[in-house]
């Protein structure tokens, strides 16, 4: 795990979610692949792939050492037959993530989350693309600022 910059917050939290193994055995690296983009998928990514987001902010509190955001995992898949499984690969999701912490480099954690299955888009866009939207709220107190405290 390393917080000396957002990038590799983004690898720890993408490394978590693609080695996770929950108690029925399957990892999301057996549903996904590597398909777990950072901001926007490729336009030739196939289904099912996942895109994740980061949004964090500093509070005065904390000497702007801490940062706390929102950690936003979009999964999609096609056709909308494929929702069942979707649900599926979100539940993986939630289980690495939902009340996951390390200090091994900084300091990670998550305790709760924000869940959406999100509806059909309307036309013209493609209606057998099935999505569900994962928050979850996270704290850091990264390298990449709290190196400088004496």
């Amino acid at each position: 795990m390393s917080t000396t910059s957002t990038t590799n917050i983004y690898r720890t939290l993408r490394t978590r979610l693609l080695s996770f193994t929950p108690a029925a055995g399957a990892t999301l690296a057996s549903r996904l692949g590597n398909r777990l983009f950072v901001a926007q998928a490729p336009d030739d990514a196939t289904y099912p792939y996942g895109v994740m987001t980061l949004s964090l902010s500093t509070e005065g509190a904390y000497n702007g050492d801490r940062e706390q955001g929102i950690f936003e995992v979009t999964l999609y898949d096609r056709p909308r037959s494929r929702q069942e499984a979707l649900e599926d690969i979100a539940d993986i999701c939630d289980g690495a993530l939902l009340r996951y912490a390390d200090a091994s480099s900084g300091l990670l954690f998550s305790r709760d989350r924000a869940r959406a299955s999100l509806p059909p888009a309307p036309p013209p866009l493609d209606r057998e693309v099935c999505a569900v939207r994962l928050a979850y709220s996270i704290v850091v107190w990264p390298e990449a600022l709290t190196q400088y405290n004496s």
